[in-house]
């Protein structure tokens, strides 16, 4: 029977399918169903140790060392300036800035990552005083596409 069930979890699967359960059921130290809380019952005996998550997320197992986790954790915290999402413009970026601006405590950092310059109108990386016109009252650092260049605002400097 299963040795430990975790439950009342966001468990992030990596399956397309079904990209979110509930709960986890692990058997001898593998992973023996991933499934919803209505499962929990049918999974669970008098010695199997349960944990309830509270909503917690569960992500898979990570073997790989060299994951750069750290940087895709704060990706999802940027904006996405790549060309793909209809970032054409030095004012495209601006709009973004702005939008997020508003939905942020000022002092705030906005980061944003993935502008190329061969994509925008104005052929040319944004500038500090660019960045100015978009907010005062919020530090931004922006990322290059190649993650090697880098543009601040005048606050952040």
């Amino acid at each position: 029977m299963t040795d430990l069930i975790l439950f009342n979890a966001n468990v992030i699967t990596m399956d397309p399918t079904s990209p979110v359960a509930q709960l986890v059921a692990i058997r001898n130290g593998k992973i023996e169903k991933v499934a919803g809380n209505d499962h929990l019952k049918d999974l669970r005996n008098s010695k199997t140790k349960v944990i309830d998550c509270h909503g917690k997320t569960v992500l898979p197992g990570f073997i790989d060392a060299h994951i750069h986790f750290h940087g895709f954790s704060e990706r999802l915290m940027t904006l996405n300036l790549k060309p793909r999402n209809n970032i054409r413009s030095i004012s495209d970026i601006q709009t973004k800035i702005r939008e997020t601006s508003q939905q942020q405590p000022p002092g705030t950092w906005i980061r944003g990552r993935g502008y190329n310059e061969f994509y925008l109108a104005e052929k040319r990386h944004p500038t500090r005083w660019d960045l100015d016109v978009a907010t005062s009252t919020h530090p931004i650092k922006l990322t290059h596409r190649s993650g090697r260049a880098h543009v601040l605002n005048s606050l952040a400097l």
